[in-house]
Protein backbone atom coordinates (compact mmCIF):
# COMPACT_ATOMS: atom_id res chain seq x y z
CA UNK A 1 0.00 0.00 0.00
CA UNK A 2 1.22 3.50 -0.81
CA UNK A 3 2.86 5.69 1.78
CA UNK A 4 0.25 8.40 2.37
CA UNK A 5 2.93 11.03 3.02
CA UNK A 6 4.57 10.29 -0.33
CA UNK A 7 1.25 10.50 -2.17
CA UNK A 8 0.38 13.79 -0.43
CA UNK A 9 3.71 15.33 -1.47
CA UNK A 10 3.25 14.17 -5.08
CA UNK A 11 -0.25 15.65 -5.20
CA UNK A 12 1.26 19.06 -4.27
CA UNK A 13 2.76 19.09 -7.76
CA UNK A 14 5.90 18.08 -9.61
CA UNK A 15 7.91 21.07 -8.37
CA UNK A 16 7.26 20.21 -4.70
CA UNK A 17 7.82 16.49 -5.39
CA UNK A 18 11.16 17.00 -7.12
CA UNK A 19 12.33 19.34 -4.34
CA UNK A 20 11.41 16.68 -1.76
CA UNK A 21 13.27 14.04 -3.80
CA UNK A 22 16.39 16.25 -3.87
CA UNK A 23 16.19 16.71 -0.10
CA UNK A 24 15.60 12.96 0.51
CA UNK A 25 17.72 11.10 -2.04
CA UNK A 26 17.90 7.92 0.06
CA UNK A 27 14.13 7.46 0.38
CA UNK A 28 12.58 5.05 -2.10
CA UNK A 29 9.08 6.48 -2.66
CA UNK A 30 6.21 4.06 -2.18
CA UNK A 31 3.36 4.94 -4.52
CA UNK A 32 2.08 1.39 -4.88
CA UNK A 33 -1.67 1.21 -5.45
CA UNK A 34 -1.87 5.04 -5.47
CA UNK A 35 -4.66 6.57 -7.54
CA UNK A 36 -2.74 8.77 -10.00
CA UNK A 37 -5.28 8.60 -12.83
CA UNK A 38 -5.02 11.69 -15.02
CA UNK A 39 -2.25 13.18 -12.85
CA UNK A 40 0.21 15.60 -14.46
CA UNK A 41 3.55 14.00 -13.55
CA UNK A 42 5.51 15.42 -16.46
CA UNK A 43 9.13 15.88 -15.47
CA UNK A 44 8.64 14.13 -12.13
CA UNK A 45 11.58 12.33 -10.56
CA UNK A 46 10.04 8.90 -10.07
CA UNK A 47 13.38 7.07 -10.20
CA UNK A 48 13.40 3.96 -8.00
CA UNK A 49 9.77 4.66 -6.97
CA UNK A 50 7.48 1.76 -6.19
CA UNK A 51 4.61 2.27 -8.63
CA UNK A 52 3.46 -1.35 -8.45
CA UNK A 53 -0.25 -1.50 -9.22
CA UNK A 54 -0.53 2.32 -9.16
CA UNK A 55 -3.44 3.62 -11.22
CA UNK A 56 -1.78 5.61 -14.04
CA UNK A 57 -4.61 5.65 -16.60
CA UNK A 58 -4.26 8.83 -18.69
CA UNK A 59 -1.46 10.13 -16.44
CA UNK A 60 1.02 12.53 -18.05
CA UNK A 61 4.44 10.96 -17.50
CA UNK A 62 6.13 12.93 -20.27
CA UNK A 63 9.84 13.45 -19.55
CA UNK A 64 9.43 11.71 -16.18
CA UNK A 65 12.43 9.89 -14.74
CA UNK A 66 11.28 6.30 -14.26
CA UNK A 67 14.76 4.75 -14.04
CA UNK A 68 14.53 1.60 -11.93
CA UNK A 69 10.91 2.35 -11.07
CA UNK A 70 8.87 -0.68 -10.06
CA UNK A 71 6.06 -0.94 -12.60
CA UNK A 72 5.47 -4.67 -12.13
CA UNK A 73 1.92 -5.98 -12.22
CA UNK A 74 0.87 -2.94 -14.20
CA UNK A 75 -2.25 -3.91 -16.18
CA UNK A 76 -3.19 -0.46 -17.48
CA UNK A 77 -0.93 2.28 -18.83
CA UNK A 78 -3.43 2.99 -21.58
CA UNK A 79 -3.83 6.64 -22.29
CA UNK A 80 -0.72 7.47 -20.26
CA UNK A 81 1.69 9.86 -21.95
CA UNK A 82 5.20 8.38 -21.78
CA UNK A 83 6.79 10.74 -24.30
CA UNK A 84 10.47 11.27 -23.47
CA UNK A 85 10.06 9.33 -20.21
CA UNK A 86 13.19 7.50 -19.11
CA UNK A 87 12.12 3.87 -18.62
CA UNK A 88 15.62 2.41 -18.33
CA UNK A 89 15.58 -0.62 -16.06
CA UNK A 90 11.99 -0.01 -15.05
CA UNK A 91 9.84 -2.93 -13.82
CA UNK A 92 12.63 -4.84 -11.92
CA UNK A 93 13.26 -8.53 -11.43
CA UNK A 94 13.39 -9.19 -15.14
CA UNK A 95 9.65 -8.76 -15.44
CA UNK A 96 8.65 -6.51 -18.29
CA UNK A 97 4.90 -7.02 -18.23
CA UNK A 98 3.02 -4.11 -19.73
CA UNK A 99 -0.43 -4.66 -21.16
CA UNK A 100 -1.22 -2.62 -24.27
CA UNK A 101 -4.03 -2.50 -26.78
CA UNK A 102 -2.18 -3.76 -29.86
CA UNK A 103 0.99 -5.47 -31.02
CA UNK A 104 2.50 -2.35 -32.58
CA UNK A 105 2.43 -0.49 -29.26
CA UNK A 106 3.85 -3.56 -27.51
CA UNK A 107 6.73 -3.70 -29.99
CA UNK A 108 7.42 0.00 -29.49
CA UNK A 109 7.45 -0.35 -25.69
CA UNK A 110 9.78 -3.34 -26.03
CA UNK A 111 12.18 -1.25 -28.14
CA UNK A 112 12.10 1.58 -25.61
CA UNK A 113 12.92 -0.83 -22.80
CA UNK A 114 15.55 -2.94 -24.55
CA UNK A 115 17.30 -0.68 -27.04
CA UNK A 116 19.07 2.33 -25.55
CA UNK A 117 19.73 3.85 -28.96
CA UNK A 118 16.06 3.97 -29.97
CA UNK A 119 15.58 7.12 -27.86
CA UNK A 120 18.42 8.76 -29.80
CA UNK A 121 16.70 7.80 -33.06
CA UNK A 122 13.40 9.26 -31.87
CA UNK A 123 15.12 12.48 -30.76
CA UNK A 124 16.88 12.79 -34.14
CA UNK A 125 13.65 12.26 -36.05
CA UNK A 126 11.94 14.84 -33.84
CA UNK A 127 14.61 17.42 -34.55
CA UNK A 128 14.65 16.88 -38.30
CA UNK A 129 11.03 16.45 -39.15
CA UNK A 130 7.45 17.49 -38.66
CA UNK A 131 4.70 14.96 -38.17
CA UNK A 132 1.04 15.73 -38.76
CA UNK A 133 -1.48 13.05 -37.80
CA UNK A 134 -5.22 13.17 -38.06
CA UNK A 135 -8.27 12.62 -40.17
CA UNK A 136 -7.85 14.71 -43.26
CA UNK A 137 -10.86 15.10 -45.47
CA UNK A 138 -10.27 16.10 -49.09
CA UNK A 139 -11.02 19.73 -48.16
CA UNK A 140 -8.39 19.74 -45.45
CA UNK A 141 -5.87 18.07 -47.73
CA UNK A 142 -6.31 20.93 -50.20
CA UNK A 143 -5.48 23.44 -47.45
CA UNK A 144 -2.37 21.47 -46.46
CA UNK A 145 -1.25 21.26 -50.10
CA UNK A 146 -1.69 25.04 -50.52
CA UNK A 147 0.37 25.66 -47.42
CA UNK A 148 3.08 23.44 -48.82
CA UNK A 149 3.03 25.15 -52.22
CA UNK A 150 3.26 28.64 -50.70
CA UNK A 151 5.83 28.04 -48.00
CA UNK A 152 9.57 28.02 -48.57
CA UNK A 153 10.02 25.83 -45.49
CA UNK A 154 7.45 23.28 -46.61
CA UNK A 155 8.49 23.30 -50.28
CA UNK A 156 10.93 20.43 -49.86
CA UNK A 157 8.55 18.36 -47.75
CA UNK A 158 7.18 15.03 -48.86
CA UNK A 159 3.73 13.66 -48.14
CA UNK A 160 2.82 10.15 -47.24
CA UNK A 161 -0.70 9.13 -46.42
CA UNK A 162 -2.79 6.10 -45.59
CA UNK A 163 -6.37 5.35 -46.49
CA UNK A 164 -8.82 3.08 -44.75
CA UNK A 165 -12.40 2.14 -45.47
CA UNK A 166 -14.86 2.56 -42.67
CA UNK A 167 -17.46 -0.20 -42.29
CA UNK A 168 -20.37 2.17 -42.85
CA UNK A 169 -18.78 3.92 -45.82
CA UNK A 170 -18.20 2.49 -49.24
CA UNK A 171 -15.44 4.86 -50.28
CA UNK A 172 -12.01 5.08 -48.70
CA UNK A 173 -11.42 7.90 -46.25
CA UNK A 174 -8.04 9.32 -45.34
CA UNK A 175 -7.50 8.36 -41.71
CA UNK A 176 -4.02 9.65 -41.23
CA UNK A 177 -1.41 11.66 -43.05
CA UNK A 178 2.06 12.73 -42.23
CA UNK A 179 4.42 15.24 -43.59
CA UNK A 180 8.15 14.79 -43.10
CA UNK A 181 10.29 17.88 -43.51
CA UNK A 182 14.03 18.34 -43.33
CA UNK A 183 15.09 20.66 -40.55
CA UNK A 184 15.95 24.20 -41.52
Amino acid sequence: MANNEHVAILKQGVKAWNAWRRENPDIRPDLSNADLRGADLSGANLARANLREAFLFKANLGSADLVEANLRDHADLSGADLARANLREAFHAGEHAVTVDNIEVAQFVYLLLHNEKIRDVIDTIGKKGVLLLGRFTEGRMVVLERLRENSAILASCQWSSTSTSLKRRTSPRRSGCWLACPSS
